[in-house]
Protein backbone atom coordinates (compact mmCIF):
# COMPACT_ATOMS: atom_id res chain seq x y z
CA UNK A 1 0.00 0.00 0.00
CA UNK A 2 3.25 2.64 1.06
CA UNK A 3 4.35 1.52 -2.41
CA UNK A 4 1.53 2.49 -4.18
CA UNK A 5 1.03 5.33 -2.86
CA UNK A 6 4.80 6.51 -3.39
CA UNK A 7 4.64 5.42 -6.91
CA UNK A 8 1.38 7.34 -7.21
CA UNK A 9 2.95 10.52 -5.25
CA UNK A 10 5.78 10.53 -7.82
CA UNK A 11 3.36 10.40 -10.99
CA UNK A 12 1.78 13.37 -9.39
CA UNK A 13 4.66 15.49 -8.89
CA UNK A 14 6.27 14.50 -12.41
CA UNK A 15 2.96 15.72 -14.14
CA UNK A 16 3.08 19.06 -11.89
CA UNK A 17 6.67 19.63 -12.86
CA UNK A 18 5.87 19.16 -16.37
CA UNK A 19 2.74 21.70 -16.44
CA UNK A 20 4.89 24.37 -14.85
CA UNK A 21 7.57 23.85 -17.33
CA UNK A 22 4.70 24.67 -20.25
CA UNK A 23 3.66 27.17 -19.07
CA UNK A 24 7.09 28.98 -18.29
CA UNK A 25 8.06 28.14 -21.86
CA UNK A 26 5.15 29.54 -23.29
CA UNK A 27 5.51 32.60 -21.09
CA UNK A 28 9.05 33.30 -22.29
CA UNK A 29 7.40 33.14 -25.65
CA UNK A 30 4.97 35.36 -25.33
CA UNK A 31 7.48 38.24 -23.57
CA UNK A 32 10.24 37.62 -27.07
CA UNK A 33 7.07 37.67 -29.03
CA UNK A 34 5.77 40.77 -27.25
CA UNK A 35 9.43 42.73 -27.21
CA UNK A 36 10.03 42.31 -31.53
CA UNK A 37 6.79 44.11 -31.90
CA UNK A 38 7.17 48.03 -31.86
CA UNK A 39 4.92 50.42 -30.82
CA UNK A 40 3.29 51.68 -33.31
CA UNK A 41 3.69 55.56 -33.90
CA UNK A 42 0.50 57.44 -34.48
CA UNK A 43 -0.41 59.78 -37.06
CA UNK A 44 -0.72 63.53 -36.41
CA UNK A 45 -4.25 63.22 -36.81
CA UNK A 46 -4.50 60.70 -34.15
CA UNK A 47 -1.87 62.70 -31.83
CA UNK A 48 -3.74 66.25 -32.23
CA UNK A 49 -7.39 64.58 -31.31
CA UNK A 50 -7.62 65.20 -27.88
CA UNK A 51 -7.90 68.16 -25.43
CA UNK A 52 -5.28 71.19 -25.38
CA UNK A 53 -4.74 73.74 -22.87
CA UNK A 54 -3.09 76.85 -23.61
CA UNK A 55 -0.25 77.57 -21.48
CA UNK A 56 1.94 80.28 -23.14
CA UNK A 57 1.64 82.74 -26.19
CA UNK A 58 4.46 84.33 -27.22
CA UNK A 59 6.19 86.41 -30.56
CA UNK A 60 8.32 84.86 -33.49
CA UNK A 61 11.09 86.97 -31.52
CA UNK A 62 10.02 85.83 -28.14
CA UNK A 63 10.40 89.04 -26.87
CA UNK A 64 6.70 89.41 -25.89
CA UNK A 65 5.63 86.63 -23.57
CA UNK A 66 1.83 86.03 -22.18
CA UNK A 67 1.56 83.09 -19.74
CA UNK A 68 -2.00 81.88 -18.95
CA UNK A 69 -3.19 81.14 -15.80
CA UNK A 70 -4.06 77.57 -15.99
CA UNK A 71 -5.67 77.77 -11.91
CA UNK A 72 -8.49 80.34 -12.25
CA UNK A 73 -9.08 80.60 -15.90
CA UNK A 74 -8.01 78.20 -18.61
CA UNK A 75 -8.61 78.62 -22.98
CA UNK A 76 -9.15 74.80 -23.60
CA UNK A 77 -9.38 73.71 -27.35
CA UNK A 78 -10.91 70.10 -27.88
CA UNK A 79 -9.97 68.53 -31.40
CA UNK A 80 -12.02 66.13 -32.22
CA UNK A 81 -11.61 62.66 -34.07
CA UNK A 82 -14.22 63.41 -36.59
CA UNK A 83 -12.35 66.64 -37.82
CA UNK A 84 -14.34 68.96 -35.40
CA UNK A 85 -13.08 71.64 -32.74
CA UNK A 86 -14.51 73.61 -30.36
CA UNK A 87 -12.26 76.35 -28.20
CA UNK A 88 -13.29 77.45 -24.64
CA UNK A 89 -12.93 79.19 -21.48
CA UNK A 90 -13.41 77.18 -18.43
CA UNK A 91 -13.17 79.94 -15.73
CA UNK A 92 -13.12 79.49 -12.33
CA UNK A 93 -16.07 81.40 -10.61
CA UNK A 94 -13.77 82.52 -7.17
CA UNK A 95 -17.21 84.07 -5.48
CA UNK A 96 -18.26 81.00 -4.92
CA UNK A 97 -16.98 78.86 -1.85
CA UNK A 98 -15.07 76.35 -3.68
CA UNK A 99 -14.15 77.92 -7.30
CA UNK A 100 -16.83 76.33 -9.70
CA UNK A 101 -15.72 76.03 -13.22
CA UNK A 102 -18.37 77.40 -16.08
CA UNK A 103 -17.37 76.57 -19.90
CA UNK A 104 -17.85 79.16 -22.27
CA UNK A 105 -17.69 78.60 -25.97
CA UNK A 106 -15.17 81.06 -27.75
CA UNK A 107 -15.06 79.42 -31.43
CA UNK A 108 -15.68 75.98 -32.94
CA UNK A 109 -15.17 74.56 -36.97
CA UNK A 110 -13.79 72.34 -38.78
CA UNK A 111 -9.43 70.96 -38.90
CA UNK A 112 -7.27 68.93 -40.67
CA UNK A 113 -3.90 68.38 -41.18
CA UNK A 114 -1.91 68.78 -44.34
CA UNK A 115 1.79 67.55 -43.88
CA UNK A 116 3.14 70.27 -41.42
CA UNK A 117 0.13 72.33 -41.28
CA UNK A 118 -2.94 72.76 -39.33
CA UNK A 119 -5.40 74.53 -41.08
CA UNK A 120 -8.61 75.95 -39.12
CA UNK A 121 -11.72 76.72 -40.53
CA UNK A 122 -13.81 79.07 -37.78
CA UNK A 123 -17.73 78.65 -38.22
CA UNK A 124 -19.24 82.49 -37.48
CA UNK A 125 -22.60 83.37 -38.08
CA UNK A 126 -22.50 83.42 -41.86
CA UNK A 127 -19.13 83.01 -42.89
CA UNK A 128 -15.70 80.59 -42.75
CA UNK A 129 -12.76 82.25 -41.84
CA UNK A 130 -9.48 80.25 -42.04
CA UNK A 131 -6.54 80.03 -40.28
CA UNK A 132 -3.30 77.92 -41.27
CA UNK A 133 -0.78 77.15 -39.02
CA UNK A 134 2.65 75.68 -38.59
CA UNK A 135 3.24 72.77 -36.66
CA UNK A 136 6.46 73.05 -34.75
CA UNK A 137 6.19 70.25 -32.15
CA UNK A 138 3.57 67.49 -31.47
CA UNK A 139 3.42 64.50 -29.32
CA UNK A 140 1.66 62.68 -26.45
CA UNK A 141 1.82 65.82 -24.34
CA UNK A 142 2.44 69.37 -25.77
CA UNK A 143 1.70 71.24 -28.94
CA UNK A 144 3.24 74.18 -30.49
CA UNK A 145 1.51 75.89 -33.13
CA UNK A 146 3.12 78.84 -35.49
CA UNK A 147 0.19 80.97 -36.90
CA UNK A 148 1.08 81.89 -40.46
CA UNK A 149 -1.02 84.87 -40.59
CA UNK A 150 -0.07 86.33 -37.53
CA UNK A 151 2.79 86.89 -35.57
CA UNK A 152 2.63 84.46 -32.72
CA UNK A 153 3.40 80.87 -31.67
CA UNK A 154 0.94 79.30 -29.51
CA UNK A 155 2.12 76.05 -26.85
CA UNK A 156 -0.45 73.31 -25.55
CA UNK A 157 -0.32 71.21 -23.04
CA UNK A 158 -2.21 67.94 -22.72
CA UNK A 159 -5.96 68.82 -20.77
CA UNK A 160 -5.48 66.06 -17.98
Amino acid sequence: MKLLYKILLSIFSIFILIACENSNDNNSEENENKSTVKETELTPSENISQRWVLVKRTNTKKDKTMDYDEQNSSVITFFEDNGYFRIYDSLVNMKKDQGIRRIEQRQSGQWEIDKDKLILRYTESDTVIIEEMTIQKLDKKELQLKSDQKDQINYYKKKQ
